[in-house]
Formats: C-alpha cells, structure tokens, sequence
C-alpha cells in the first residue's frame, strides 16, 4: 500500500494504527530467534524494518519522549552494529 500510494493509502494505514503496531512489534518481537546480538534474517523482521523507516516523520521524531527514544537507540544498535 505505501509503493502504490494514491495519497489515501498512506492516510488510512496511519488511521489504522501501523506505526504505532510496527513501534510495538520492532519491541516486542524482532529480537525473537536473534543470533549472535542480531535479529533473524527473515521477511518478517525485514518488512517491519522497512514499514519503520516509511512510518517514521520529522513530526514525529520531534513528539518522541526521551525513554522512547532512547529504547529505540538501544533496538537500533544492535541492527546496526549486531550489538543487540
């Protein structure tokens, strides 16, 4: 939906609550089956990365809280560097 947007797709998966469902699964679950510090290389895990990357604004860095931010430093790292 967001390679084929027609300027509502993108609306309706913000209304419908993906970023904040990819926020909750990139925290809860993309660590599950890790190897070495780093998440399974899986389709999974590599589209709610992607889904990240496409959800996340400058709006919504700037409304980001300090202990958020800094669990997604901490989950980054380890996808970054393969310190988990």
């Amino acid at each position: 939906m967001f390679m084929e947007d027609d300027g509502k797709n993108c609306g309706s998966l913000e209304a419908a609550g993906l970023p904040d469902f990819v926020y909750h699964f990139v925290h809860e679950y993309l660590y599950d089956g890790h190897w070495n510090g780093w998440p399974a290389d899986n389709a999974v895990n590599s589209l709610v990365l992607w889904l990240l990357w496409l959800t996340t604004t400058e709006d919504r860095l700037r409304a980001e809280s300090s202990p958020r931010r800094v669990q997604m430093i901490r989950v980054h790292d380890g996808t970054t560097f393969g310190t988990g």
